[in-house]
Formats: structure tokens, sequence, C-alpha cells
């Protein structure tokens, strides 16, 4: 019976007659076997000229290929197998078409290259060799027949004339005498996934060496790499080549850092750094520095929130170090990148709501995307264990599970398919109706998702599961529309009103929160909306936040110019704020009361409100003016801190990884939230006040501000008094 035909059918040409520097086996492959397209990006084919109606192939470099698909090669045991290996150095290193086909087909039997699969880096392509669960690992050994040895590397002479070659020759000689079996990997993690890394390391390094003039050109690479791997040494080449190998499985460089191609330029580079690395902790951190973007394809969350942004390779490296003090254990915050870059990553990754509100923005920096995370770390340090672990991850489907196709099984997204049921989607009526029979119940956050999702050029991954998420989907260029039309509602009667003096005239006025271009500018307050940014100052300033919706709103009014540091301060612009807000929560779903007997107890945005402001009054029952001022710009301060809070709340309900998990009922602020016990620690700080000034309430004179609506605002924050 005829032996099976090779998967993949592997061709070493003869040498070019006449040609010295002709590196004499380059490797041919069919064009179209799966090899050539899944390392399309790592290696150098070349299209091969072919005889009339022969068929199409690719050709690459000995040295390339060896160093792509050799590190799982090893020397077959048998005794005399091991000593046809020690006849084979770095030079004269070359094996068989026969080898190679048998090698390849095993493993690309065991499943190296399957249908549409492109490994972006060589560090990828090794990864994915070393983890093969080889069927067949006998074939991958190489027996004494399988050596298509080179020439062996030759003296030039003794000729005066060939002093500087014979220079040359004496730099690299150690190299010619570290025989294959002594850099082969016998122990340790790599033995048996990569026996042969620091073999294909040295090959891809040294480039073409099949001849002498390529070995000891004035520019030849192996030049380069003795010198390199020399050093400053002066011991004789058997010590060279004895240490040799352990030289360059400690230059191995961690896989992120490694080169993506197996360009010789580039694997002598690799080999460099490698060798650099292994010296001190200043040269590994230098090596990171320079190899950092290196790690691009490796780490894709890490290249979007940092590398792409950075402006340098330092300004890089110390924001990692920063975000690994951040967000790593205190155990890893002296580790070297290399050995955290996975968990870093890990962390970003979960942190991608944050990170999109800011890379959304315009002209985002690096400055930004770190000051966003550090911001979100302090605040959910703060927010209390029952919410602790409510920081989004990468949305559904979450935890490796389908959570979007169990959430579509529940019953709160039957209620919406039902509910989109009723409505006339073709008219605007319709589809606000449509749109607050999904959001107001606050029930399915999977459908809220959706319809929430805060790019209007993108869609939530679950928009297209089934009809009634394509529906809901549809109705998201009418979410202008709906906020527009709920700010507009009077809803103190017992049934909600249009007031007609909010609806824009034919000479223009009327409040407009949201535009039919809002959705396409990232900075509108309604797309700052859509990313919860209710930390924002543009919710409660001119011309679209709570001042002008208020002005609108109560026409008699006279619009009244509050600076910033009053903002959070004056109750009557509190008790705006409150109303704006409250609207536009409600239009999502969040609750203005919570249920008799929440199972985490704490408080709505419209309690919280009433809470602060509670606790802002207190500054009137101190007894020095200084206090008082004092007193006021802390609570401001808890307030902004609320807001971000509240951003973060929202984003980690919506934005759950498990959908059907969760609902919106719940208290926005939780007892043991920061901003609530920084607020409950008010009372017990004006006590203490009080005890260490004596009771001096009403000894001080009032001092003279400016006009107030209330007795008690005369404290303001931009009195000459507290600014000077």
């Amino acid at each position: 019976m005829a032996a099976p035909l090779p998967l993949v059918p592997v061709v070493v040409p003869a040498p070019v007659p006449g040609n010295p520097f002709f590196d004499e086996d380059p490797i041919y492959l069919p064009a179209g076997n799966p090899l050539v397209a899944a390392t399309a990006a790592i290696l150098p084919w070349q299209p091969v000229v072919a005889a009339l109606n022969a068929p199409a192939q690719m050709s690459v470099p000995a040295y390339a290929f060896l160093f792509a698909f050799g590190i799982r090669c090893r020397v077959s045991p048998l005794p005399a197998d091991q000593v046809a290996a020690r006849g084979v150095n770095p030079f004269t290193l070359r094996l068989h078409a026969a080898y190679w086909s048998r090698s390849l087909s095993e493993l690309c039997s065991s499943g190296l290259a399957p249908p549409g699969v492109v490994y972006g880096t060589a560090s990828e392509l090794h990864d994915a060799i070393a983890g093969l669960s080889v069927q067949n690992p006998n074939l991958l050994l190489i027996a004494a027949a399988d050596w298509n040895l080179a020439p062996a590397l030759a003296s030039p002479g003794a000729a005066a004339a060939q002093a500087v070659a014979r220079a040359r020759f004496s730099d690299i000689s150690f190299l010619a005498a570290a025989s294959i079996t002594s850099l082969e990997i016998t122990s340790g993690p790599r033995a048996r996934t990569a026996p042969w890394a620091a073999i294909a390391l040295l090959a891809g390094a040294l480039g073409p060496v099949g001849r002498n003039p390529l070995r000891i050109a004035p520019a030849a690479p192996a030049l380069i790499v003795a010198a390199e791997i020399r050093g400053s040494s002066t011991a004789q080449d058997a010590v060279l080549a004895a240490s040799l190998r352990q030289v360059l499985v400690s230059a191995l460089l961690p896989a992120a850092f490694r080169s993506h191609s197996a360009e010789q330029a580039s694997i002598l580079s690799e080999l460099q750094a490698g060798l650099r690395y292994r010296l001190t902790e200043d040269d590994k951190s230098a090596v990171e520095e320079e190899r950092i973007y290196y790690v691009r394809p490796r780490y894709p969350t890490i290249a979007i929130a940092v590398i792409d942004l950075g402006s340098s390779e330092s300004q890089i490296v110390g924001t990692l170090r920063v975000l690994q003090k951040a967000m790593l254990p205190t155990q890893l915050h002296d580790a070297r990148l290399a050995d955290v870059l996975d968990r870093l990553e890990s962390q970003l990754a979960s942190r991608r709501p944050t990170l999109n509100l800011v890379l959304a923005q315009a002209n985002p920096t690096l400055d930004a995307v770190t000051a966003a995370i550090l911001a979100e770390n302090a605040v959910m340090a703060q927010v209390g264990a029952s919410a602790a672990n409510n920081i989004v991850g990468n949305g559904a489907p979450g935890g490796g599970t389908d959570a979007d196709g169990l959430a579509i099984a529940k019953q709160p997204f039957k209620d919406v398919a039902a509910a989109l049921g009723r409505f006339d989607l073709t008219s605007e009526a319709g589809q606000r109706d449509a749109i607050a029979s999904i959001l107001v119940p606050g029930e399915c956050l999977l459908a809220t998702r959706i319809l929430l999702h805060s790019n209007h050029k993108s869609a939530d991954p679950a928009s297209t599961r089934d009809a009634t998420c394509i529906a809901i989907n549809g109705l998201r260029p009418q979410l202008f529309n709906y906020f527009n039309y709920s700010l507009r509602l009077d809803t103190s009667g017992p049934a909600p009103v249009l007031l007609p003096q909010m609806k824009p005239t034919a000479t223009g006025g009327g409040y407009s929160f949201a535009t039919a271009t809002g959705r396409e500018d990232p900075n509108s307050l309604f797309c700052r909306f859509l990313r919860f940014e209710l930390d924002q100052m543009d919710f409660f300033e001119h011309p679209h936040g709570a001042g002008s919706w208020f002005s609108c709103l109560n026409v008699s009014a006279a619009r009244e110019a509050i600076t910033k540091p009053n903002y959070f301060v004056q109750i009557s612009n509190l008790e705006r704020i409150k109303s704006f807000v409250n609207i536009l929560l409600g239009a999502i779903g969040v609750p203005q009361a919570l249920p008799a007997a929440p199972a985490s107890p704490g408080y709505t945005w419209p309690a919280f409100v009433d809470f602060y402001v509670s606790k802002l009054k207190l500054a009137a029952g101190l007894p020095l003016l200084l206090d008082q001022y004092e007193h006021i710009a802390a609570c401001v301060a808890i307030f902004q801190g609320a807001l971000t809070a509240l951003r973060h709340r929202l984003t980690s309900l919506i934005r759950d990884p498990n959908p059907s998990a969760r609902t919106l009922r719940v208290p926005m602020f939780p007892q043991d939230s920061a901003a609530v016990q920084d607020l409950i620690t008010l009372d017990s700080e004006i006590a203490r006040k009080r005890a260490v000034r004596g009771d001096l309430a009403g000894a001080f004179k009032p001092h003279e501000g400016k006009a107030a609506t209330a007795t008690w605002e005369i404290l303001r924050l931009d009195d000459d008094f507290y600014t000077n």
C-alpha cells in the first residue's frame, strides 16, 4: 500500500550553481497550503517562478522557516541518531524536505492551521505550536537520515590577504563548536513543548549561513550575534560553546516582548534585547520600555487604553506602572511588567465602559484615561460592600455563559416583546410610548442596555439576537424625542400634562435637551446622559442643563446666574437639579421611591438630595463663620462625589454582564455608600467643633454677604471673606 500523501508537501530545492551567496535550501510550500495563509503576517513568503503548468509555490528562507516552525523539533534519543546530531552545528543545520513534510503534517493534523486561522505574531504561532496535543510525537523526532547538512565552517586560509577574514572566522568559530544536542533544551517546562526554542532563536538571528562567504562577510549577522554573545569574555571556544545553551535560554524574552515577524533583523533585535534583559533590573526595565509596542497585539485593551494614546515609550510604561499600583494587589506593585501584563489586561478589560466613555470624547488623552480609572478606583473603593461587586465587565455574555440568551428567556424580556406589539412604531407618539414601555418599568436590563447603547454608529452585541432585540435597537434614533418629551411633562397632577411653554415656537424658544443631530455629537448633553455622565456641569448649566430647563418651565421666573462654587449650595438650585435629574432617571426606570422593604436599604435620588440638604443646613449651627464655610465646602465635595457614584451605579446596573440577575428597582445610594456615610459623619463633626470652640452660637456678627433667598443662604462660597 502506498504511503499517504503528506498534508504539507515541503520541497527543498538544490543550490544554484555558481552562486556562493545563495542560501542553498529555502523552503517551498504549495501556494494554497493553509500554513502559508496562516503565517502570511509572520514569514516573508515569496512566489516562486514555476514552470509551465506546474503548481504554484511559495518560498521562504530556511532560517525563517526554522525559527517559525522548529521550536518543537527534537533529536531522536536513539544512540545512532544522537551521534549523528552531535556532528551538526548552527552553521551546518539543515533538514531534508521529507522531515519537514512529516513534522509539519503532524502539527497540522494536531490542529496547527485550521481553516481561517491567521497568526498575527511569531509568539502567537509559537504559543499555538507549544500548546498542541500532538497525536504522534515520534514523527517530530529527527533521525540521522533527516539531516541535509550544509558545508562546515572553514578557515579562509593562511595568506596575508585573508587576515581580516581569519579574524572574523575566529570571532564566530565558537558557534561552530556548539553541537545541536548541546543546544537542545532537555529539562524544565520547555523540554516538552519547545525543546528547540533556543536553536530556533539562534538560527533566526544568524540568518542565511549555508555558505562560508555568508558567514564571514563584513556585515554578516553571524559576526553581530557572536559579538553580542561573547561580550567581553575571553574564554576559549569550547567554554563559550558549552555555555551557549544557557545563555540563549536565559535570553528568551517574555512572549509579550518578542518580535512579531521572522525577518532576520527582527529576530536579531529580539536576541540582542534578550541578552540585555538577563543582565540587571535596570536593563530589564529599559528593554521593556524599548519594546513596549510589541505587546500591542497580545493585549488589545492595554493597547486601546494606553499604548495607542501614549506619545513615547517612557510615558506608556510610566502609565502602566501607575495603573499597576492602582489596580493590582500590593504584592504585585513592584513586579516586572512582563509578569503582570496579563492581570493588568484583565483588570482594564473589566473597565471597558469607563474607557469607552473617555475614548468617545474628542481628542482623548492618556492622562484622561488614567484620571478616569483612578477616579473610578477611588469611588468604587468607597461605594460600600453592597455595590463593590457591581463594576461592569465586558458586557454580556459574561462569565463565559450566554447571559444575554438567558435574559431573553426570562419574563421581563417577554413582557417587553408583548408590549412592543401594542404600539404603532411608525408614528412619533407610538415610538415614544414603545420606548417608555421598555425603560420605565426598569425590569429588563437587557432591553434597557440595547436601547441606551451610547455609540450611535454601533450597536449592542445583543441587538440582533431576535426580532424583539432588532425592534428595540431600531428605536434608538427616537431617544432624543423621548427625553425632550419627558422633560416637558408636568407630572405633579394625577395625569402628566405637556407644558405649552416648553414647546418650540415658530420664532424659536422652547427647551431642548437633545436635538436631531445630538446623537452624532458625543459632547451633547443627550450623549453625555447615555454615558451616564451626571457628574458633568453641563447637566446643570446653560444652555441645556437644569438652569435653562427651569427658566423655560417657569416662564415668569427670572433667570438667575449662579457661580460654580455655589451650584451645589443654594437650596433653590438644588431643588431644580433634583427635579431635572429625577425626570431623566425616571425616564430610564430608576425609581423615585423604594419598595416597602428593600433588600438593600438606602436612598433614591430625590431622597438623597433631601438628605444632603438637611446636612447642608447644619452649617448655620456652627459657632464660627470659618467653620460654616468649611462645612459647606465639605458638603459640596461630597455631592460631587455622589454624582460620580451615581454614574458608576447606573453603569454597573445597566451594563451588568448578567442582565437577568438585576433590575433598576434598587437604591441608587446604598446605606453604606461613601456619600451617605460622609454626610452622616457631619453631625458628629459639628458636635466635636462645638466642644472645641465652646458655645459661641450668636456671638459673632452676621457677615454682610449678597442677597439671599433664604436666611442661611447668606453663607456663600464666593464671598470675599472666603475667597480672600
